[in-house]
């Protein structure tokens, strides 16, 4: 995954125009529920805009999602993402499935039912509810299948990150979109509110480069909606995956996207070492930035982020900046804590009540994430349980 982003100040009445339009539907659901009908979400005589969802009560128990970037197979070990980590320094990110080699090469081969049914016990038993799969052109798609034929597939649900590169263009009506289309039907597809099926779009700021415009890019999401609730699923819930809140928002707007998230929330700075405790700070504070915007927010917590590894093979979509020490088990804990407390405080704001943790295995970009590694074993995920458990048995 590599980053981007060029932030730019929203309008502030937009906000105000949000805040009416949702006391419009609030008042209408009320009248709805009087006269004794269910309330119908799709339709509805007042000019809501697209994002405008149910408020919190429909998805009353919180969602824990892991984002998946799925590089590490038989073909991709020659990679500099692969190679680097054979350095000594880089060890301790070793996931479960790695094997040393030598002094200076290691074999990181996650693409197998055996690793891949393993890891759905390590994360199911520690609550985890879903993972976010990376669906960017080019990428392998290894682990969704292997996903999908597992005999462990019901332990826990997926979703998918539409991204950049591929994926999109002139295959994007008449083989992206049934694909899609096909994968939200599957009955483990994580969904929030009613049942909608729940989508990420990794820097919908680019699509345009994809699409032509924005209106294209546009065009291309509601052509998505379409396909879905022609097919008979109920309007997904899309969130947009983007860099700063204040200027992302403008651009979830414009593609009706239902949310603003993130994908990864390192601070701005210079490029130096900074403690865990300052990357969960940015965390939260982009939380509330998104909260400011008016529009809805699903909170991004970072396991970690040190992209050194990938700076050193002379990745440059890493731009450099900020690193941070890994957290320890209980640091991690606390800051996945914040996040889910956030949306039991914030219920309009996080109406999809989900919270997405960057991530399972950007191991080179990332640092240890969560996955269970040769040098700590589970120890991330046992501090995490407990958490996840808490919450989950909280009274709604």
């Amino acid at each position: 995954m590599n980053i981007a982003g060029s932030p730019t100040l929203g309008h502030p009445t937009r906000i105000l125009s949000r805040i009416f339009s949702r006391i419009v539907l609030v008042g209408a659901v009320l009248a709805t529920s009087l006269a004794g009908a269910a309330p119908n979400w799709t339709a509805t005589a007042s000019p809501l805009p697209p994002h405008v969802t149910p408020p919190v009560s429909d998805t009353p128990k919180p969602t824990v999602g892991v984002i998946r970037w799925d590089t590490w197979s038989a073909t991709n070990q020659d990679s500099p993402d692969v190679t680097t980590l054979g350095q000594p320094q880089w060890r301790y990110r070793l996931p479960f499935y790695s094997q040393v080699l030598s002094p200076t090469t290691v074999s990181i081969r996650e693409d197998t039912q055996a690793v891949m049914d393993q890891e759905i016990q390590y994360a199911s038993a520690a609550g985890i509810n879903y993972w976010a799969f990376d669906m960017f052109g080019g990428h392998e798609p290894y682990g969704i299948n292997l996903y999908l034929s597992s005999a462990r597939v019901r332990d826990m649900d997926f979703s998918l990150i539409l991204g950049h590169g591929g994926v999109h263009g002139l295959d994007w009506y008449k083989v992206t979109v049934p694909e899609i289309v096909s994968l939200m039907k599957q009955p483990t597809f994580q969904t929030v509110q009613r049942n909608r099926p729940l989508l990420y779009i990794f820097d919908p700021q680019s699509w345009s480069s994809e699409f032509g415009s924005v209106q294209g890019s546009h065009n291309a999401i509601d052509a998505l909606r379409t396909a879905a609730t022609a097919a008979g699923l109920p309007n997904p819930y899309i969130v947009g995956q983007v860099w700063d809140a204040p200027s992302g928002s403008a651009i979830v707007d414009q593609l009706g996207l239902n949310a603003i998230g993130g994908y990864t929330h390192p601070a701005a700075g210079s490029n130096q070492q900074y403690p865990y405790s300052q990357l969960a700070q940015a965390n939260q504070q982009y939380w509330g930035q998104g909260a400011a915007t008016g529009d809805h927010v699903v909170p991004v917590v970072n396991a970690s982020w040190d992209p050194r590894p990938r700076w050193e093979e002379g990745n440059t979509g890493d731009p450099l900046g900020p690193y941070y020490k890994d957290p320890t088990p209980a640091e991690l804990a606390g800051n996945l804590n914040a996040a889910l407390k956030w949306n039991a405080n914030n219920p309009l704001t996080a109406n999809a009540n989900t919270v997405l943790v960057y991530a399972w295995n950007e191991t080179s970009e990332g640092g240890a994430n969560i996955v269970p590694t040769l040098s700590e074993g589970t120890a991330r995920l046992d501090a995490i349980a407990p958490v996840i458990a808490k919450w989950d048995a909280r009274p709604t």
